[in-house]
C-alpha cells in the first residue's frame, strides 16, 4: 500500500479533477480528513487513504446510476 503524503494537486491529479474542485470538495466537507495537518494549514492525505475514498465514493455513484435505470 502506498504511503505517500500528496496535497491538493496530487489529491487531484490522482482522482481526475482539477485542484480547484479538490479545494471546493474540501470546504463542503466531501473529502476524507487529512492524514496530516502541517503547521496548522498545510493538509496532506496518504494516497492510500484517497485512493480507497474515492473507491467508496465511485461504487456509490455507480450503484446510485444504476437504481435510477
Amino acid at each position: 500500500m502506498n504511503s505517500e503524503l500528496i496535497g491538493i494537486a496530487g489529491v487531484a491529479a490522482l482522482i481526475g479533477l482539477t485542484p480547484g474542485t479538490v479545494k471546493v470538495m474540501r470546504a463542503h466537507g466531501d473529502l476524507p480528513e487529512p492524514d496530516v495537518v502541517v503547521d496548522g494549514r498545510t493538509i496532506l492525505w496518504r494516497e492510500a487513504t484517497i485512493m480507497e475514498w474515492d473507491r467508496v465514493r465511485t461504487k456509490r455513484y455507480d450503484n446510485r446510476k444504476q437504481q435510477q435505470q
